[in-house]
């Protein structure tokens, strides 16, 4: 795989493993029972079509095309020609009856106005430079009537959380962790790749767009540990716990060293910052070996729903 553009801090195989595109863990991210109650308050009535922009391998696409119907169209943009070759591998495999799935910009979505009846994304707006440019994109290729779908994080939230699992690193060190993390994510903004905070943000964002029924749900599903990890769920959790290398997620220490620059951050400090990360890692991958570690981990998902008006 290739890097789409060279400013982009990860290349396209780097980032696929950052996020989870191959193996199980995008599994285990939702309750069927909960999307089918999300979509219900949504108003969704056997949509015809839907839009997953960000696509990736069309993992959230596929989960939510097995709740709305086996007869929907589900059609796919990603900027990386190789993860729309993968959605449409792993959606034949999946059993869509109907899919489309192309590389383009999803700043400048390549369809007509007013097409879908469902547009959707997840875990992309945390990664653009400009989140109101690909919302007008969404709204202007939503059908009136239809409905925008969003699921979004708030990642600084969820580091925070997990460093209070048990056993719980030193309150002071919690502190310089998440000071490192807040800064990385100032200057991953600052370098236009995206807020790994957005999710708070959001609601305002599509009211702004002149939305109706806007709702906010969280996601309920919590990626709790507890011992001995003894179902498929636990381990795959545990599993990703073992590889996640200093937990910052945002790839390797050159890329987490970036941020935290462009950030503020004191790069005379950064050494040992990493060092702290690394250290405190190395201590959760032994507790988890001695089946020892535990916590809620609570990670706040966002799911925010609107209705593109209809023109009178």
């Amino acid at each position: 795989m290739k890097k789409h553009h060279s400013k982009n801090p990860f290349d396209a195989e780097e980032y696929a493993k950052l996020t989870g595109f191959d193996g199980k863990w995008r599994d285990t991210w939702w309750r069927k029972d909960f999307l089918e109650i999300v979509i219900k308050r949504c108003g969704l009535e056997s949509p015809e079509n839907l839009l997953d922009v960000g696509c990736g391998y069309g993992h959230w696409g596929r989960t939510l095309a097995s709740i709305l119907s086996p007869d929907i169209h589900v059609a796919g943009v990603d900027i990386e020609q190789d993860f729309a070759d993968k959605a449409a591998e792993f959606g034949a495999a999946f059993g869509l009856s109907s899919m489309d799935y192309v590389a383009g910009n999803a700043e400048n979505l390549p369809y007509e106005d007013n097409t879908f009846d469902l547009v959707t994304c997840q875990t992309v707006l945390i990664h653009v430079r400009d989140p109101k440019l690909v919302l007008e994109q969404m709204h202007r290729v939503l059908k009136p009537g239809g409905v925008l779908l969003i699921a979004e994080p708030n990642n600084l939230g969820g580091y925070f959380n997990g460093l209070l699992s048990e056993p719980r690193v030193a309150w002071q060190d919690i502190l310089t962790l998440v000071d490192c993390y807040h800064t990385c994510v100032q200057g991953k903004k600052k370098l236009g790749f995206g807020d790994s905070t957005l999710g708070e943000n959001l609601p305002v964002l599509v009211a702004e767009r002149g939305y109706e029924e806007i709702r906010v749900a969280i996601n309920e599903k919590c990626p709790a540990l507890v011992p001995p990890y003894s179902s498929e769920e636990q381990q795959i959790w545990s599993g990703l716990e073992m590889q996640s290398g200093a937990r910052m997620g945002f790839g390797p220490r050159e890329n987490v060293q970036r941020f935290y620059n462009a950030g503020g951050g004191d790069e005379a400090k950064f050494a040992a910052i990493w060092e702290l990360a690394l250290a405190t890692q190395r201590r959760i991958s032994e507790a988890i070996e001695n089946k020892t570690f535990s916590g809620s981990r609570g990670f706040p998902m966002y799911l925010i729903s609107g209705r593109k008006p209809v023109l009178s």
